[in-house]
């Protein structure tokens, strides 16, 4: 954590102030859908890191990538949090986890350090507004963590690749669950 320690973290003074946000989303509330999109930490580290080391980290060093994901977390928790208390209606978490034939994380890697972190900014955002909806947007195969996604809250999946996903099997297991986008 030395190295992390010593890395410029943003600081929320970046973000735009509740207060701005509202002004924005009092002037379509009501007539419009209106979603606050935040990043998925996996995307952000990933970006630090890049593709190949973080995935590297998560498989040899969980810890370092579990540390990483948290503090790219937070940011993305708090803006989430400002995007709420402002009112909007979806909180939109964007950042792909798979490819075109499978998922671009191991599965296993992917519950131990990102789904607990996922399952936390939706926790916090539901703390600040128990009904707020998660949209989550990932390219690619989800299949193997759908149920997963569900049981974390993610409520709106987006998009259901045809060339990736077998639409009808997906709205047969998920459709009830999970809207598809």
């Amino acid at each position: 954590t030395t190295d992390l320690d010593s890395f410029p973290w943003p600081s929320m003074d970046i973000f735009e102030s509740v207060e701005s946000l509202k002004n924005k989303v009092d002037a379509f509330k009501g007539e419009y859908a209106l979603l606050g999109r935040v990043n998925l930490p996996f995307k952000v580290s990933w970006f630090m890191r890049g593709l190949e080391n973080y995935l590297c980290d998560m498989l040899i060093d969980p810890d370092f990538a579990r540390e990483l994901t948290e503090r790219n977390a937070a940011y993305e928790i708090e803006k989430g949090i400002r995007f709420v208390k402002a009112g909007v209606d979806i909180i939109g978490i964007y950042g792909d986890l798979a490819m075109q034939d499978r998922m671009l994380v191991n599965p296993e890697a992917w519950r131990a350090i990102e789904k607990p972190v996922m399952a936390e900014m939706i926790r916090r955002y539901r703390a600040v507004n128990p009904s707020i909806l998660i949209f989550f947007h990932s390219d690619g195969d989800l299949s193997e963590i759908m149920p997963d996604l569900i049981e974390i809250g993610i409520n709106i999946i987006n998009p259901i690749q045809p060339e990736c996903m077998d639409v009808g099997e997906v709205k047969k297991l998920y459709g009830d669950k999970i809207t598809l986008h």
